[in-house]
Formats: structure tokens, sequence, C-alpha cells
């Protein structure tokens, strides 16, 4: 009986039962499922408990969603008097799992099973505690050569990711709380070979767990997109190794720490959405890594960066492009600001691209060799922390800082030094309020900066400074404004808002410009750019300057006078002197003592007092030039004249005052041997024969005395400079002047000849009586006065010479239509036809040709019917009126009386012909003038 028993339950579990167990399961996974499922085969040992499991398959064969090659278990037979179940191992092999996440967030394992109709829950079983789960006791779990497919699709880019081999190992694994947790150790490989490893604790009820995390070799690339879908940054690449030891525990509330961590990237780079490089570098570890996320605490106690490669811009609103990248939220925190803890910091070998686009050209800002060091920092704040700075700024700007920095409140202090910072990246900052450009110039210094809590904040800077090497240029006039080899500024004292004291300036080599503009403001006044007005009064006292002097060595200057045309320029060289003490709140103008040289030997001084930051207010200076050579002071000849200087000497002095923005200047000017050469377009010259005046000008020793004042209101827009010159010999030239012709006509003896027009007959070149008569007291004249040239505008009007012109001209055609038909009849003719008298009888024949040849057209049809004399006389008239209108006989007219007068001042009047211009013809009658008259003017040799 025993054995025909044992025969049965050998029978029931090793063949009826898993046969029975293998259809009720593939049963209840088609049932249960929502895609299609089996397990192949199924088998029990009844004896030792143990259940073998094969082929587990869940989804389509080619792209199975669960799958497993088998499962062991064994049950123990203590589970039945321990009332727990027991096994001592459960091993699945080979396990695949396909994990994705849908587009709006559905996962498809928790899918796989079928929605059921709510039941009844069953009674918990009187022999266990509520709220217990059924008592297990796995012994030893694993997971052998498992592979794991995750695909999230959430984001705008999926994450997708495959673990394999993965394999891992729980250890005595219960279910009862307060049982002893169970030992778990995970590896996985990705596809790009990182590592991961988890080591650990897990307790289950309440859920605990402790141990230490391992990441080796992960490649970022596939995970990149979670921080893409937070951040607009594409990832070129990276790599991460990480571990920490934590602890979980999910008793009450969520509570996590991590301990004892590393973190490590290598080699990563990221760029914009538009493949703008954002920030590269090779190497960024960090050490003792500490988290607790109760307290929302983090704390690093070592932090080492290599090679940083970063680009940034500042916008236009003044805001940086890394800002937007980071989300914003306008939800309150809903728990205290995270404190984060950084004991120890360096950052070496880094660089700093920054494009600063709120300047109207934007500034490109280059820091190479970026070391960063900070030591003891912590955003709480109430203990200062040591931060140290070296970087390049350009090619070879080293900058250098070093001190200690408090948070809260804002205080620190700190030592500052730059060395060969090129003052050329400063431009971009400076265009928008001065027309100024730095074309060189370098900026060394050794300062003190202190930072004082308040409100404002309080900011105080102390030291010494040097700039070197300095060219600027004004491009309003595109002219060099200023140039230095070496200013040395000493005692510095500097705080925000109220003053800024310097105890001495000392300038080598400087060089400078002054110039006078038209309008007779200086080129200091318009290198400002007009600003917005504010909208707002700014009601804060102003800066208080305090220079204790400046010294001036081996200077120049260039000074220039533009309201002259062309302009007055001068050189002074070997300029010494200085500049007394210039102070703000004694609002008193600055003595000013300068010497030098112009043009290596003249010598030069300028004194008096102003006000160099409103020089517009108050100024009082004098400048002296003693022998100048002539040449150089051309454009005052030139804009007061309207001549240029040939020859002579200057002394010259300049007065300008200038009180409350009204100008009282003095121009004094020496003239000695004066000799003009070319002329000059000027609008505030005289209107006068200059080089006549000129002669009249000079004493006996060759010297003519100018004064030239100049006055008005600067702060007048309607304000122009007028000048009075040359008054006094104004006066006494003025009716000569105005009538330069008839004072000649004075010294020939006969003052009411008017000898500026010849006349002429109408179409006639002869000269008349009366006409022969005025050249004769012109050139009487003219002998008086050696330089003076007479200029003959021939003239001819179509109105009075064209009917006389055109009938002249008939008469030639007739001549010349006459002679060729002789010579093609081969008759005897003279040698020139003007000298043929045309028959009557043969003027109406050659007068058809005329006509068609003038006027290129065949008489009209109905002069046909004409009878000879009335035909003739029509074509008659029809070629005299195409001849008077005609601008090529009218101009040589007008020449042939030019040329009679030249011939007559010339061979009968015996007039240098060196002395007499023809000037170009005209056929146009001047206003109030006789039409036949040629013109004559005045010209000087």
């Amino acid at each position: 009986m025993l054995l025909a028993l044992l025969a049965l339950y050998s029978l029931l579990g090793f063949l009826v039962g898993p046969r029975l167990a293998l259809h009720y399961l593939n049963q209840t996974l088609a049932e249960r499922l929502t895609q299609p499922a089996s397990l192949q085969a199924l088998s029990f040992n009844p004896f030792t408990l143990e259940l073998h499991a094969e082929k587990l398959l869940i989804g389509p064969a080619e792209h199975p969603t669960v799958a497993a090659e088998g499962l062991y278990a064994d049950l123990q037979w203590d589970s039945i008097w321990r009332r727990t179940l027991h096994l001592t191992e459960v091993r699945l092999d080979q396990p695949q799992v396909d994990l994705r996440i849908a587009k709006g967030g559905q996962v498809n394992l928790a899918q796989l099973w079928r929605s059921e109709p709510t039941t009844t829950a069953s009674p918990t079983p009187a022999d266990t505690e509520p709220g217990q789960p059924f008592p297990v006791h796995i012994e030893r779990i694993a997971l052998v050569g498992g592979r794991l497919h995750f695909l999230d699709a959430r984001g705008a880019q999926s994450v997708e990711a495959t673990f394999t081999p993965l394999d891992a190992q729980l250890h005595d694994f219960r279910t009862r709380s307060g049982d002893t947790p169970g030992q778990l150790a995970l590896t996985a490989t990705t596809a790009q070979g990182g590592q991961l490893t988890w080591k650990g604790s897990l307790d289950l009820l309440p859920l605990r767990s402790e141990g230490d995390l391992t990441l080796k070799g992960v490649t970022l690339a596939p995970w990149w997109p979670y921080v893409r879908n937070q951040l607009p940054l594409a990832l070129g690449k990276g790599r991460l190794e990480a571990s920490t030891h934590y602890r979980l525990d999910l008793a009450k509330t969520l509570q996590l720490q991590l301990s004892q961590g590393r973190l490590a990237l290598d080699d990563v780079a990221v760029q914009a959405v538009n493949a703008e490089p954002k920030a590269s570098f090779k190497r960024l570890a960090a050490e003792g890594i500490g988290l607790d996320l109760q307290k929302r605490e983090v704390s690093i106690a070592r932090l080492r960066g290599n090679g940083l490669d970063a680009w940034g811009n500042r916008e236009q609103d003044g805001t940086f492009d890394w800002q937007k990248l980071f989300p914003t939220s306008d939800a309150p925190s809903s728990g205290p600001a995270w404190r984060v803890k950084l004991d120890d910091v360096q950052l070496s070998d880094n660089q700093l691209h920054l494009v600063d686009r709120v300047p109207q050209d934007p500034a490109s800002l280059y820091f190479s060799g970026l070391d960063l060091a900070l030591k003891g920092f912590d955003t709480a704040g109430d203990k200062p922390f040591d931060l140290a700075l070296k970087t390049t700024l350009g090619d070879r700007g080293r900058i250098t800082a070093s001190g200690q920095l408090a948070l809260s409140p804002l205080q620190g202090n700190f030592d500052v030094g730059i060395d060969e910072l090129n003052l050329r990246q400063a431009q971009p900052y400076l265009s928008p309020y001065v027309r100024l450009e730095i074309r060189s110039g370098q900026l060394a210094s050794r300062l003190k900066v202190a930072l004082k809590p308040g409100e404002p904040l309080g900011l105080t800077v102390s030291g010494a400074a040097q700039v070197t090497q300095v060219h600027v240029l004004d491009t309003l006039h595109q002219q060099d404004f200023m140039r230095w080899q070496l200013l040395d500024l000493q005692g510095i004292a500097f705080t925000l808002g109220k003053q800024l004291v310097i105890d001495k300036i000392d300038l080598e080599q400087p060089y400078g410009t002054l110039v006078i503009n038209e309008d007779l403001s200086n080129n200091f006044s318009a290198l400002l750019v007009p600003q917005p007005k504010r909208e707002t009064k700014d009601t804060s006292p102003p800066l208080q300057i305090r220079i204790g002097g400046v010294t001036i060595k081996d200077g120049s200057a260039d000074f220039a006078d533009n309201s002259l045309k062309p302009g007055f320029a001068t050189n002074i060289q070997s300029l010494e002197g200085g500049i007394g003490t210039l102070d703000t709140a004694a609002s008193k103008p600055a003595d000013i003592h300068l010497a030098g040289k112009v043009d290596r030997f003249a010598p030069v001084e300028i004194k008096g007092r102003l006000d160099p930051l409103d020089p517009l207010q108050q100024l009082d200076v004098t400048a002296y030039f003693r022998q100048v050579e002539l040449t150089t002071l051309s454009p005052y000849t030139g804009k007061f004249a309207g001549y240029a200087v040939r020859k002579g000497r200057l002394d010259l002095d300049l007065q300008y005052r200038i009180d409350d923005g009204k100008l009282q200047a003095q121009n004094h000017v020496v003239l000695d041997q004066l000799e003009l050469g070319e002329r000059v377009d000027s609008k505030d010259a005289v209107d006068l024969p200059v080089r006549l005046a000129v002669a009249l000008l000079k004493d006996s020793h060759g010297r003519i005395d100018l004064r030239l004042p100049v006055a008005g209101n600067l702060d007048d827009p309607n304000f122009s400079v007028m000048p009075v010159v040359w008054q006094t010999l104004r006066n006494v030239l003025s009716r000569a002047v105005q009538a330069p012709f008839r004072m000649l006509a004075g010294l020939a003896g006969s003052h009411e000849a008017d000898l500026s027009a010849i006349d002429f007959a109408p179409g006639s070149t002869t000269l008349s009586a009366q006409a022969r008569g005025d050249l004769d007291k012109l050139a009487t004249a003219l002998r008086q006065r050696p330089q003076l040239t007479v200029e003959v505008k021939g003239h001819a009007s179509a109105a009075s010479d064209g009917r006389a012109l055109a009938a002249s001209q008939l008469e030639k055609d007739f001549q010349t239509q006459y002679f060729n038909l002789l010579q093609r009849r081969g008759d005897k003719v003279p040698a020139d036809p003007s000298q043929l008298q045309v028959p009557a009888d043969m003027r109406a024949p050659l007068l058809e040709g005329l006509y068609r040849l003038r006027l290129q057209a065949q008489p009209p049809q109905e002069w046909d019917n004409l009878d000879d004399a009335t035909r003739t006389a029509r074509l008659r008239q029809a070629v005299l009126e195409a001849w008077s209108g005609n601008d090529g006989l009218l101009r040589s007219l007008a020449q042939q009386r030019a040329g009679a007068i030249k011939t007559y001042l010339v061979d009968t009047a015996k007039l240098d012909a060196q002395r007499v211009y023809l000037l170009d013809v005209s056929t146009k009658t001047p206003s109030g003038e006789s039409p036949t008259a040629a013109q004559l003017q005045l010209g000087v040799l």
C-alpha cells in the first residue's frame, strides 16, 4: 500500500502535476496577458521540491517583452512547520526584459496584464498579522546573464540603453519586518562598456537600503536626452565615473544620505542647439561628496577641474545667455534653500570666451590660463572664505586677485594686480560715451579693494596705477587726440559715490592736440556723445575729484584753429611744465604753465588758468609764438585775406578768455616781409583786391600789424564768428576797391571814363575811335601799376549781333559756293573766295543750294507757285534766320572782338603781352551791360 501511494505520488509529482501546471500556466497567461505568452517546459521533483521551467516568452518571438531561458526554484520541506515559504535558491537564467515608456508616460510592462473587475478581498488568515505580507524566506535569488533594454520616449529625444550582461544576487531575502535585511549585489554593463555595480542591504518593510553604488566608464550620450529635455544643450562627448555610499529610509519620510562620494567627468563638450560651442573640459573631479536630502545640504571636500573651455554671451538686455538655459519657476520653494559647502576648489588652465553685446559694437573678451581657487566656501555665508584668481585677458594682460569674501552680509578684502592689460579691449565700452578710439595702451596696477556691508554697498580702492604706451584717436575729426609714454598715478584713494583722490600724476612724453573748431568750440567739448535724458533725476551728490598736481616731461602738442580756411596748424615740441591742484570741491581754476618750441626753433609759452573739468565755463589762456615761419600761418591769411603765404615770418599772440560760456579772444599777428601765394576760398575773406592791399598795408620796414578780435556766447547755438579784419584798411580803400577802373582812369587823368567795357557796332569787330581812346587811357594807367594785369572777356549777342552776323555769313556762303562752281567749270579763280564778286543773276540759283545745305530740307512745295522774286526773298529769309541764332558764329565774333582789343593794347599801346589775358567768351548778355561790349577785368601778376 505504501509503495502504491509512493508510486502515485511520484506519478503525480513528476508527470501529471507538471503537465497540468504547464497547461494551466499557459492558459492563464493567455487569458491574463495582453501579449502572446508561453512557457515551453515545466518539471518538478516531488521529493526535493525542485522546480525547473524553460523557455518563458511574452510578446512577439522576434522582439519579446519578457523572456527567460530557464527558472530554477528549490523549495524546502521545513516551510510546513516553520509556516514560512522557505526556498534555498531562486535562479533566473538569461532573463530578457524590454522596458518601454511611451510618449504619454505609459509603461509597457504595466500594460501586460488585462484589467479585471474588482472582487471582494479575501479575509486575512487568522494566523497572519494584519498588514503583514505572507512570510517568505529565500536564501539566494540570482539573475544570471540577463539583458535589459530600456527606451524612454517621453522627451523630445528618446533615451535608449541596453544592459548586458546583467547579473544580480540577493542573499537572505525575507518579507517579515524586523528580520535581518537581505544583501544585494548587482552588476550591469552597458552597450558602450559602462559598468554599474550595486552592493548593499535591502529591507522591504519598511523599505530601507544601505550600500555602495559605483559607475565606471559611463558614456553620457545615451542618457543626455534627460538633460536635453531640461536644458537646450547638445552633448558632443563625455564620460562619467562615480561612486558613493548611500542610506535610504522610507519608514516615515523619504530620507536619503550620500557620503564618501566621488564623481569624475572626463572629456566633456556641450554646445547650443545651433551648434555654437558652450563648454568643454578635460576633467572635472569631486571627492568627499556628501548629500542630506532632508537637511537640503550638499558638501564637497575637494573639487578639481582642468582644461575648462567655456563660451558665453552677455545679451543686449544685460542678461547672460547661460541664465536663459536654466528653467525658472515662479512657484515658491517648499523648504529652506539648499546649503552648498565647498572645502577646497581648484580649477586650473581654463579658458573663457565672452562676447558682450550690451555695447553697440560687441566686445570680445578672451580669458586664458584662468585659475580659480576657493577654500571654505559656504552658501550660509556666515564666515569668509578664501578666494584666489589668476588669468590672462587678451594676448598678455595678466590679472590676479586674492583675498577673503563673506556672502552674508557681503563684505571682503582683496589684493588686485594687473600687468600689461591691453586697453584696446575697453573700446566698445568707451565708444557710446566719447568719440575716441584707443589705438594702443597698457595698464598696470597694484590695488587694495575693500567691500563693506551696507546699502548701498561700500567700495573703496587704494593703491597706484601706471598707463603706458597710450595712443588715442579723435574719431570725430579722424586725428590724433593724445599720446603718452607713461602716466603714473600715485596715491589713489577712491570711495564709491563720494570721492576720487590722486596725490600726484606724472606724464612722460605726452602728446595732445588743441583744436579750435569752426564755431570756436574746441575738440574737447565735441568728444562727449549726447546721452538720452534720464526720466528720474540723480539726487546723489557729484563725485568729488582732487588731483594734487600734474607734471609734464618732454611733451609735445599740436595746435590747430579750424575756424580758419584752410585750418591753421602748428606743432609744439620740448614741452615742459605742469598743472596745479585740481579740486572740484574748491571750484577754482588750475594754474597752467607750459613752455616749448614751435617747429624746433620758434619759442612758445602757454600760461593761464583753466578748469579742465568744464573749460567752456572758465578759461583764461594766453599763447605766445615768436619768429614763426609765416608759411605755417597761411590759414590765417587764407581765412581773412583769401590767399596763402609764400614767404615771411610772424609773431603771434593768442589770448582766449571764457567766463560763464562767453568768449573774448584776441589774435595779434605781426607779419614781416609777407609775400602772398595761392588763392584760398574763404567765406570770411575781405572782398578787396588783397594783393594791392598788401602793398598798401606794408610799412617802410615791410611789416604788417593785424589784430583780429573775436567775441560771442558759446552757449548760443546761433553764435558765429564775426572777426573785424583790417577795418581801417577797408575804410581807406573801399572807394578804390569798389570801382578799380575808375581809379585807373584817374591815374590816366580822366575820372569820368569807364574803362571796364569796350563797345562794338552790331556784328562788327572794328574798334571805334571812342574804344581806341579808352584803351589808350587803360594802357597808361597799367604802366603805372606794373603788378596789375588786364583780362578781356569777348561778348556777342544773338539779339544785337545775330542779323548782321547772318547777313555777313550769307555773303561768305555766296562767295564760297560761287568759288566752288567756278572751280568745277575750270574757270580761273582767285586764291581766296572772299576776293570774288558774286554776280546778281547767280545769287538766286546759289540760294537754292544754300537753303538745302543749311536747313537740311527741301523748300516747301507751296513756294513753287511763287514768282522768282518772292521765292528768292523767302529762301534768303529762311537762311538768315538759321544763321542768326548760330552759337558758333556768335562765339567766333566774341573771340575776334577780344582779339582786336588785345592786338590794340599790345601793338598800338605797347603794353607787355604777358599782362593781357583773353578769357572765355560769352554769348549771354549780363544784366545792365551793353549786349555788344567786351568786358575788362583786373588781375595781379
